[in-house]
């Protein structure tokens, strides 16, 4: 199903467009996106 992967691999991004800015807390970004901090 393309749908779902064009889903994930947009998720995927803005994740780390999140997470590249200085002022933007790694713990929250994870929490915002479900990742549990054992996962990163």
């Amino acid at each position: 199903m393309p749908w779902a992967t064009t889903e994930i691999e947009s998720l995927r991004m803005d994740f780390v467009m999140i997470a590249r800015d200085p002022d933007a807390s790694k713990s929250e970004t994870c929490r915002q996106f479900g990742i549990s901090l054992s996962a990163r």
